[in-house]
Order: C-alpha cells, then structure tokens, then sequence
C-alpha cells in the first residue's frame, strides 16, 4: 500500500528541516575559528573596518568598491549598529563614535557577527537550492540537491569567514529561482522581481553580471513563444523594460556610490582587475577554461558529484525543458565569463554549485527512475536507492567536512606560531614575516616585511634588524608550484633553510588546520629560547650560521 499524498509531504518536510539543519551544523561553528586573533586580514580590510565605519558615522559611503560586496557591508554594518545599542548603550540612529573604538579593541567579537551573517547566506543559500529545483524537478530532487550542496569543504571555509562567497550563492540561486519564474509566467511583477535580484547579485560580485544575460535570454525565450500575437509581445516588451530597468535599479539602490563616486569605484575595480597573482595567474583564457572543468570542480565538487552532474546536464540538454536549460545556459556562460579573466581562483565557481548540485541530483532521480521501472520497485524503495547513491558520492565529502569542522575549532598553525612567539620572542625582538604565517593584531614586536618575504634577499630584512624570519607554505608553496617563473624565489626559501637555524615550526595535521609555519633566527648573536616541545623546558641557544 502506498504512503498518501499527506503522509509523504510531512515526510518530506522533515527531511528538508534535517537537511538545513545539518546546514546549521555546519556552518556555524567554524565561524569561531581563530579568535580574537585576526589570521585572515581580507576580513577587516575589505569587510569589517568599513562596515564599522558606516555603523559609526552618518557616512554610508563603503571606502571599497573593488568586489563591491554591498550585500555583505549593509547588513553587517546594520548587525554591528543593532548590537552596539543593546549591549552598550549605542545609539540606534546618528553617529556611534565609541563604536569604531570598540571595533579596533575588540574585533574578535565584531568578526564573529560578520561571520554569523556569511553563515546565514550559506544555509539560505540551501533553503533557495531547494525551492529552485523543487520548482523544476520536484521535492525528490529538491531535497537530493540541498543534501549534495552542504559537504562542500571549500565553500565551507570561505562561508565562516566575514567575505561575500556565500553570498554570492545565495543571490545566485535567488537570481535563478526569479528567472525561472519568469519564463513560467512572465507578469510584470515577476519580471521586476528578476531584475531586483539580479542588481543584488552584482552588487555582491560584479562578474554575477552574467545573471542579467540569463535574465535577457529568457526574455527571449518568452517573447519567442508570443510571436505572432502583437498584442501579447508588447504587454510582454514592456515587462521585459521593467525588468532590465530593475537590474539597474536594484544594483544602484543596494551599491549607489558606484555612480555617485565612479572614480573611486573604477580606481578599485582596477585593482581587482590586475593581470597578476602569485599562483592564480599564467593561463589563457582557454587554459582557464579547461583548468576550471579538470581541476577547479573536480577539486570543489568532489569527482563523484562531478561525474553525477555532467551526466545530469547531458540529460537535460538533451530531454530538459527550456527552463532547466536555461541553467546549464547560466552556468555555462558563467565558466566562459570567469575564463576572460587574467586570473583563475577555485572559489570563483561557488556560484554554479546550486545548478551542478540540481543537475547531479537529477542524474541520480533519473537512474533511480530506470532502475525501478526496470526492477518493479515501490517509490519509497527509490527514494532509498536515490538517498543511499547520494550518500555513497558524499562519503569522501562528508568525511573532509568533519575534518574541517574539528580542525576550525580548534587553533590553526598560524595562531599556534603566535603563542609561541608570545611565550617565548622579547618584545624588542624585529620580525620578519610573511602573509599567513601568523596573526600580528596586538603584537608586541616590530614586524616587518610584506606579503612573500622571497621577494627580497635576506640581507634586506637583516639590514632592517630583523632576527626572525617566518615563512608559510600557503606563500612558498606557491612559487615551488611554478618553479620556471620563480626561480629567485625559491633560491630565497633554499637559502633560508640553509642558512638560517629553525627555531619553531608548526604543522597541519589530521585535526589542526592552516599552513606550515617554518620561524627562522638569522641574528648574529646567541638567541635564547625555551622550547615548547621540551619536557625539560631547557634553554635552547642557536645563533647564525652565515
């Protein structure tokens, strides 16, 4: 006897309530990692210290227009103002001078409300998975794409942080959910509230633009299907307006200083247009192409998922409706457009998760379906085929994400290298560091040096007093990655090594995350160190070996 209609919606429902709850569960406690130490200095510079300000100051004007990430500034600018007046008597509305002062003693805690707002992107971002390929493809699917969305170990990362990677997601999927909705039935309410959320997109990323020219190729497809009625193609025409006239609108409400100070927005979008990074340049738009499709994904999604996906695409390219194509459109274009830049970062395809987890989900629906049709199997027994297929492609995911979540409460080598030097460097010590070695907020030494200390000899920090030099793989990993255009660089970190005598060096393990962190002594005196690692607590002496 099958379940009725009633029995299997409340089924369903609770499915999806356990699903984004696992959302929860992961998300959420990687969004302490790290505190109140300040390791990822993205976060303040682009995110937090301008939505201070803003909280602070009658000023709404975000200093940085390079992503332009306003659906990431407004409203944790809003969160900081709304917690400020409850928890310390701030005001609601005019200016909070002691708000930016509080920001600079504590920023731990102020980082923390920004990642609990990327966090909420991320588990919307499930919710509006869901509601998109349910409307496509029905809650089976629906609830299989959310699931195969959540252990996502590098959008995970990147979603704790304060950063707008998971809001880039969620407006994605609330971009698409709109269109979709538009080519169902193209009202001018629908088509304004297409255009609305496509500006949102790219007010959160501008190569989300991509979004308008899926918004206008299902205007085309609409006008398309009314040609012949006169009448009809104007009523739609003029829905088509509002709606390209909406992505305007909704960009310029959410990111006006965009026009009302171009300059400066072109002066930022400059820089992050710079043809060169170190590790994430060197390619050609076609070697972009194919790094993104053999590497990026494969690396991101997870090889199971991929392969799921590309055969969920291939069936719907080929049985799909015009709306389920028009995804693989968006995605598609979106690859292209990404590949036009000099640059290629893994993190760029966080956008086209939601349609690779519906075309995967699909794929295995579809599978499903054969195999009962074929095998006479009751539809509950297919949806624990589908669920046992999901799970069988998700283990090694699965497995990485609880890695993760144990390796984010726990401290990372980097601030592990921060308490060592704490415990153990005097404060009239000179410090030469590099980027992700270890955090400096409220560091007692003067540091010197940049973002990859290879980019100078070691003379020029000895020059300068340094006597520690602190390197990171997560910099000199990336030279040794390309050794034909590096090859200074690398004589920099083999000399080092050489020359130097290590004094600490702190490793990522099963359950403890960040880079190699490798502390260098180069003085010419004897340097006295306790070492940690010694039960004895024994003085350890060292000095130059040049």
């Amino acid at each position: 006897m099958e379940p009725s209609n009633e029995s299997s919606n409340r089924h369903e429902r609770w499915l999806l309530v356990g699903v984004l709850l696992l959302g929860v569960l992961a998300y959420l406690p990687g969004t302490l990692n790290d505190l109140p130490f300040v390791v990822q200095v993205e976060e303040v510079h682009f995110f937090g210290r301008h939505a201070a300000r803003i909280a602070a100051t009658d000023d709404l004007h975000p200093g940085w227009l390079g992503h332009p990430a306003s659906t990431v500034i407004y409203p944790v600018s809003a969160v900081y103002r709304t917690w400020f007046a409850a928890a310390h008597q701030g005001s609601l509305l005019g200016s909070n001078a002691r708000l930016l002062t509080q920001f600079k003693e504590h920023v731990g805690a102020f980082l923390l409300l920004g990642r609990l707002v990327s966090a909420v992107y991320g588990v919307g971002a499930l919710w509006l998975t869901y509601r998109l390929s349910d409307r496509l493809f029905g809650r089976r699917v629906a609830l299989l794409a959310t699931a195969l969305l959540v252990p996502v170990p590098a959008l995970l990362v990147l979603s704790q942080l304060l950063r707008n990677d998971s809001a880039t997601v969620f407006f994605t999927a609330l971009a698409l959910l709109a269109i979709v909705r538009v080519v169902e039935r193209p009202t001018l309410r629908r088509q304004v509230w297409a255009g609305l959320a496509c500006g949102l997109a790219i007010s959160t990323k501008y190569y989300l633009g991509i979004l308008a020219i899926t918004l206008l190729l299902a205007d085309g497809m609409v006008l398309w299907r009314a040609r012949g009625e006169r009448p009809e193609q104007q009523r739609l025409l003029a829905g088509v307006l509002a709606g390209l006239a909406s992505v305007a609108l909704g960009f310029g409400l959410s990111t006006p200083y965009f026009v009302l100070d171009f300059p400066a927005a072109w002066r930022d979008l400059q820089g992050e247009m710079r043809p060169t990074h170190l590790g994430a340049d060197g390619l050609s738009p076609l070697a972009n192409l194919w790094w993104y499709a053999s590497v990026a994904l494969p690396s991101v999604w997870g090889w199971g998922r991929y392969l799921l996906t590309l055969v969920g695409a291939s069936w719907v390219a080929w049985r799909g409706s015009v709306s389920k194509r028009l995804l693989l459109a968006f995605a598609a274009m979106f690859l292209v457009g990404i590949s036009g830049s000099p640059l290629h970062w893994d993190r760029w395809i966080f956008p086209t998760l939601p349609v690779f987890a519906i075309g995967a989900a699909a794929a295995i629906d579809q599978s499903v379906r054969w195999v009962r049709q074929d095998r006479d199997l009751s539809p509950r027994t297919g949806g624990y085929l589908a669920a046992l297929v999901g799970l069988v492609v998700c283990l090694v995911p699965l497995a990485q994400t609880v890695q993760l979540q144990v390796q984010q409460v726990r401290p990372s080598t980097m601030v592990q290298t921060r308490r060592w030097l704490d415990e153990h460097i005097s404060a009239d010590t000179i410090i030469a560091r590099e980027k992700y070695s270890f955090p400096t907020d409220g560091a007692p030494w003067q540091v010197v040096g940049g973002f990859a200390l290879g980019q100078a000899p070691i003379e020029h920090y000895i020059e300068q007093g340094a006597t520690l030099l602190i390197v990171s793989s997560g910099i000199y990993d990336r030279f040794y990655a390309e050794p034909d255009r590096y090859p200074a660089q690398i004589s920099f970190y083999e000399e080092l090594d050489a020359r130097g005598v290590k004094v600490y060096k702190a490793m990522p393990d099963l359950w403890t995350g960040g880079p190699t962190i490798k502390v260098y002594y180069v003085g010419p005196e004897t340097l006295q160190i306790t070492l940690p690692y010694s039960q004895a607590q024994s003085t350890y002496h060292c000095s130059s070996q040049r």
